[in-house]
């Protein structure tokens, strides 16, 4: 079998206009973004920095809470969760705590703003084409007064600038004005926002000819006044000025355009305490984007619009499914790594339209960021744009320390729900008892280590990942109790959702926190075991042994606590009880118990979602919560299922200029660009660092495809993995100098009914590769 020569998607075409921002095509450099809207009368460049969260709001560190800890711990394990929750509210009114803290939300820079002499576009003209592998975009449509009308935006990841030209097919005078963004209107959904449009200051001037300059700063807030700029750089045409903010172009044409050449930048920078130091800058947005492509067999669709195939996936053609699910790991792939600079793509990526931003557009970490926008980066090939999240939360560890110390009186570090310019556990309510969620430092562990299992970076295991690990661990030494030999998490919060019955979130030993202690242990077991502290990793084993059993429900799911006093509340958008099987390393995955008990809570979550596949007060919300279920289906082998969530993903969580959403078609997000292709990979390829295992979720629908590029631990990458009907093969190499992170060869295997029969070649950590043939032995399920 071989690969055809064009592989999977690298470009869509849209044939709809933008009306809002939300609806927009986006260009980034991973530290910059572009986001261009509009139509053919007046087009948009909204211009945002990864660094521009403002200091508008309060920062107060963690409230004091570890005095009444014992009290707290007393009566929930006594059952009385509600007492326990007025403790903690009649702690915080007595010391005067802040209620209702918001981090300090990621907003835009500037609007540049297109306009041309009046002019009736020629319906059906108007088309959208953005080219995924260049960073490019153009806006075409035909005007019966001035011809042939072209926009064009491109990135340069190495610059870190943007450029405009805008042609036209006859001599046409074209406005262009720089303003900073007025947009303060409600997402989607009804959703509610905290509007700082009174909270910003603005300036436009122009230091030479042909040059503009916008500054934006938040004077009055609560620290660094983070002043940002956006600056054009050069413009190019026959320019007139039009007040301070403007230029008009009095000769646009096809043979001469105007041409704007833009950067953004941010003052008042965060430093690093010592976190990773090389962000990828250094490597083209055209390299990054090509380390992965998935071919389904549906190139028939390649030039059919976005809408076009949305509505075809969704009456049920067949090929039009195929087609949007390559389309949306393409387009997924194409905004996270767009998105990620020094910093990791944040709620929005690094694109922003609003000055009412959903949920501050900052991290967050309690499910968001893990199963959203930085799943994929280690499988999908790109390893060192992972690196982005440890260089965040460098910059914040000292906040972690005390979060620990004040809310615990423990050791160690304790990562909070959300951050964005600093990490204190400040965001909690009642209703979200954020403060005593403790999954988060597993959680990050967890993305850092699997970066450096796939590199084996020992200077990074070294320098930051080993002392975070340390750290991570200290905080479960001290914060956890143990009663009668076992080590509980009480209180425990299962994110974001309450035992049936009860009128508080806080319980003991939700099954999410113990998995996550779990796999923090074993994380930092093997990295103790590589590093020759034997000792510390026995240690760590024995506190892993140590946590409770995981539980069968009565109805026979997996419980989302272990408590078996806590009802099980199906009805809801987090499933991070399936945390076991959503990585490698936990035996549950092994038990036939709770395996089937985590396929009948896989299947329990798809019915209810299914039941209303639609945005709010429907069950298509928060596309995160459909990867938990695809990656779980996908480790369980239930391939129908996992494929049931890679369908609502693909096809109802984007709009036509291929932003993903966080409901069904509501909210402009990228949790689904960065969820997506971790199922599909999911689905594809299964790792651990000893073993490796080939299409362990392959459904019946892609009788053939085939994807490049995907990293797995151990140092393994699959360079080529095809497959058509009942034959497969791969080509398989290991990464050279990842010795370190295996626990010897790594044994290779198939699943979906596919047996190895034959391997050839050595895979070694030189230059050696392996190829593996497969084939189906067996009926597929």
């Amino acid at each position: 079998m071989n690969l055809p020569s064009t592989h999977g998607r690298s470009r869509f075409i849209s044939r709809e206009s933008a009306p809002t921002w939300e609806h927009g095509v986006v260009v980034g450099t991973g530290r910059s973004g572009a986001l261009l809207h509009g139509h053919s009368g007046q087009h948009h460049v909204v211009l945002t920095h990864e660094e521009f969260f403002p200091w508008l709001n309060p920062a107060p560190v963690a409230p004091f809470l570890a005095g009444i800890l014992p009290g707290v711990r007393r009566e929930v394990l006594a059952g009385r969760s509600a007492r326990a929750a007025e403790l903690v509210e009649t702690q915080l009114a007595a010391d005067n705590y802040p209620q209702g803290v918001m981090t300090n939300p990621f907003l835009p820079i500037a609007s540049v703003a297109i306009e041309g002499d009046a002019g009736h576009a020629t319906p059906g003209s108007y088309r959208r084409l953005v080219d995924m592998a260049a960073a490019a975009i153009e806006i075409s449509w035909t005007d019966e007064a001035n011809g042939a009308q072209r926009i064009t935006l491109r990135a340069d990841r190495i610059r870190n600038t943007f450029r405009i030209e805008v042609h036209s097919e006859r001599p046409r005078n074209v406005r262009v004005t720089v303003d900073r963004v007025r947009e303060s209107g409600q997402q989607g959904g009804g959703l509610r926002a905290t509007d700082y449009t009174q909270r910003l200051e603005s300036r436009v001037f122009r230091p030479r000819e042909r040059t503009l300059v916008l500054k934006l700063s938040a004077p009055n807030g609560a620290g660094p006044t983070g002043i940002s700029t956006v600056e054009a750089l050069s413009v190019t045409g026959t320019v007139g000025t039009v007040g301070e903010a403007g230029l008009v172009v009095t000769r646009t044409s096809a043979s001469d355009p105007l041409v704007l050449e833009l950067a953004t930048s941010v003052a008042d920078l965060p430093t690093s305490h010592g976190g990773p130091d090389t962000d990828a800058v250094g490597i083209s947005h055209r390299e990054l984007f090509g380390r992965s492509s998935l071919d389904l067999a549906a190139a028939a669709f390649r030039e059919v619009p976005t809408e076009k195939v949305h509505e075809l996936a969704r009456s049920g053609d067949e090929g039009a499914q195929r087609a949007a699910v390559e389309l949306a790991y393409a387009a997924g792939r194409y905004n996270i790594v767009s998105s990620t600079g020094v910093i990791p793509a944040n709620l929005v990526g690094v694109w922003q339209g609003t000055l009412a931003p959903a949920w501050s557009g900052d991290y967050t970490l309690n499910g968001n960021v893990p199963v959203g926008t930085a799943a994929a980066l280690v499988a999908t090939g790109t390893p060192e744009l992972a690196l982005a999240v440890p260089r965040l939360l460098d910059r914040i560890l000292p906040d972690f320390a005390s979060n620990a110390e004040r809310l615990f009186g423990a050791a160690g570090i304790h990562v909070p729900a959300r951050v964005s310019t600093n990490g204190h556990a400040n965001h909690f309510s009642p209703a979200y008892p954020h403060q005593y969620w403790i999954g988060g430092g597993a959680w990050l562990l967890r993305i850092a280590y699997d970066s450096f299992s796939s590199t084996g970076d020992t200077a990074f295991l070294e320098s930051w990942l080993w002392p975070f690990a340390h750290g991570v661990m200290a905080f479960y030494e001290t914060a956890l109790p143990v009663l009668d030999g076992v080590r509980h998490v009480v209180p425990s919060y299962s994110p974001e959702n309450s035992p049936r019955g009860l009128t508080t979130p806080l319980a003991v030993d939700a099954t999410s926190e113990v998995a996550a202690v779990r796999d923090a242990a074993t994380i930092a077991a093997r990295l103790a075991t590589a590093r020759g502290e034997g000792d510390l990793a026995a240690r760590w084993v024995g506190l892993r042994a140590s946590l409770p059993a995981y539980r069968v429900a009565d109805d026979g799911t997996l419980a989302e606590w272990i408590d078996p006093r806590a009802g099980e509340q199906h009805a809801h958008r987090h499933v991070s009880h399936l945390h076991p099987f959503l990585y490698e390393g936990d035996e549950a995955v092994g038990d036939p118990r709770l395996r089937a008990a985590a396929r009948a809570l896989v299947r329990t979550r798809v019915a209810w979602r299914a039941e209303a596949p639609w945005a709010p007060p429907g069950h298509m919300e928060m596309a995160f919560g459909l990867a938990q279920l695809g990656i779980a289906a996908a480790t369980l082998g239930e391939s129908e299922l996992a494929l049931q969530c890679v369908h609502w993903l693909a096809i109802d969580h984007w709009q036509p200029g291929m932003v993903s959403t966080h409901d069904a078609g509501e909210i402009f997000n990228m949790d689904a660009s960065g969820a997506l292709p971790a199922v599909v990979a999911a689905m594809l390829l299964r790792s651990s660092p000893s073993e490796l295992e080939l299409l362990p979720a392959l459904p019946t629908a892609w009788r053939r495809g085939s994807i490049r590029g995907l990293c797995g631990r151990g140092g393994v990458v699959v360079h080529e993995l095809v497959w058509d009907g009942d034959v497969a093969s791969a080509v398989v190499s290991l990464r050279p100098g990842s010795e370190a992170t295996r626990d010897g060869a790594i044994r290779v295997g198939a699943g979906s009914g596919f047996v190895v029969q034959r391997q050839d070649g050595v895979a070694d950590d030189e230059a050696g590769s392996l190829s593996v043939t497969a084939r189906r032995i067996l009926l597929h399920r």
